[in-house]
């Protein structure tokens, strides 16, 4: 099967912390990567566009900038909208999935630092099925509260709708969480029917390899799985990337392998809550310029 692996990455500011992921990536895994496609969202600046494509100048030849039309943000697009390619570009991650010809797809964050060949041990772990990453986002979710699931047994903890209802209503979270909201009223269609897996499953999109061809054998728009970088809903809650997806292709008879990385292996800078507090950015940006700096992948340094 082909080896051959193509990155793809969401970018929204951070010009200092993508070019860190994607070099400290080249300077790990870069036998293993054929191209890096940057989906550049909405809301960039120019400047800071400029920037990266600087900080990125030595790897040019291997990226393709891509600008959707359309920008989601993070809510659901009605499914029936999934057929119009200019509604489904706009999806997080699916102008590379859908132009890539490689064997497998690797989907990260822009806020990343690698210290080791993720894609290689990626690579020699997935096997044969579909993903490979960090499974589930268990701090939101009751059933690791209790001490019933996790990622690795996310396979063997298939509740019934009652037995689902019942746990998220009885919930009560740990001292000190803050997170989505989880006492849903009913659920929805999908999970009334299907409850597994659990609305928080999903294979992490800060850092997962996909094996393409059964990607794309089963996922919209050439199978009828949820695309991978769509946000969904069930009842109340918004579900979170890969969620649906996730949700939709184990019930296809796929699965997924949950791999932990320790943070000296990689590291996760910041995410979400950086876009909205000006000095928690500014911090780490400073630190991901300063880090550039010390794994020698500013200017004339780089060599891949």
């Amino acid at each position: 099967m082909d080896k051959k692996v193509d990155v793809v990455i969401n970018v929204f500011g951070k010009p200092y912390q993508t070019a860190l992921s994607i070099l400290s990536l080249f300077k790990y895994s870069w036998k293993h990567i054929r191209k890096v496609y940057i989906i550049l969202e909405k809301e960039n600046k120019k400047n800071q566009i400029c920037l990266l494509k600087e900080l990125l100048f030595y790897v040019r030849k291997r990226i393709v900038f891509y600008s959707p039309k359309n920008w989601f943000w993070v809510y659901a697009v009605d499914p029936n909208e999934f057929a119009k390619e200019e509604v489904r570009l706009g999806l997080r991650y699916q102008y590379g999935i859908e132009n890539s010809d490689a064997g497998y797809i690797y989907i990260m964050h822009n806020d990343v630092v690698h210290y080791v060949d993720v894609i290689g041990k990626y690579l020699a772990y997935i096997g044969s099925h579909i993903a490979i990453g960090k499974i589930g986002m268990c701090h939101n979710c009751p059933a690791f509260w209790a001490d019933i699931c996790d990622g690795n047994r996310y396979l063997n903890y298939r509740p019934s709708i009652e037995e689902l209802r019942a746990l998220y209503h009885e919930a009560i979270p740990p001292h000190g969480w803050k997170g989505f909201m989880y006492h849903l009223k009913d659920f929805c269609d999908e999970y009334r029917s299907q409850p597994w897996p659990l609305p928080c499953c999903r294979v992490n999109e800060f850092s997962c390899l996909i094996d393409l061809k059964q990607y794309k054998d089963v996922t919209m728009p050439y199978g009828t799985a949820y695309p991978f970088g769509a946000y969904g809903s069930c009842g109340d809650y918004l579900l979170d990337i890969a969620c649906r997806w996730f949700h939709d292709v184990n019930l296809l008879g796929y699965t997924c392998k949950n791999f932990m990385l320790k943070k000296h292996e990689l590291f996760h800078i910041g995410g979400h809550a950086a876009m909205f507090n000006k000095e928690l950015y500014v911090d780490n940006e400073m630190f991901a310029h300063d880090e550039l700096r010390r794994m020698s992948l500013l200017g004339r340094n780089v060599h891949f």
